[in-house]
């Protein structure tokens, strides 16, 4: 993975995931050792923004320990309050 990454000769790499659980700590810690052996300079985490604010914080928080170093919200046009969205997540995130 590390060598296809630098063998690339564009300035960014986008890698898109499958979809984890933030529960299943076993996947989370392949994530880990994926994101670690592709010598990523920026993991994004993306959360909806209609979610419940305990499940954005402590899907936050968990990811966080994976390496997440920004957040993207989506569906903001369908929230109602999405800056309770930002408030519990980016502090778990954007250390």
């Amino acid at each position: 993975m590390r060598q296809a990454v630098a063998a690339c000769r564009f300035g960014s790499v986008l890698i898109d995931t499958a979809g984890r659980s933030p529960k299943d700590e076993v996947r989370l810690q392949e994530l880990k050792a994926f994101l670690t052996e592709a010598g990523t300079d920026e993991v994004h985490l993306v959360l909806s923004s209609v979610a419940a604010w305990r499940t954005l914080e402590s899907t936050a928080a968990r990811f966080a320990a994976v390496g997440a170093t920004a957040l993207i919200l989506t569906k903001l046009d369908e929230a109602t309050a999405w800056a309770m969205s930002c408030r519990c997540c980016v502090p778990a995130v954007c250390r």
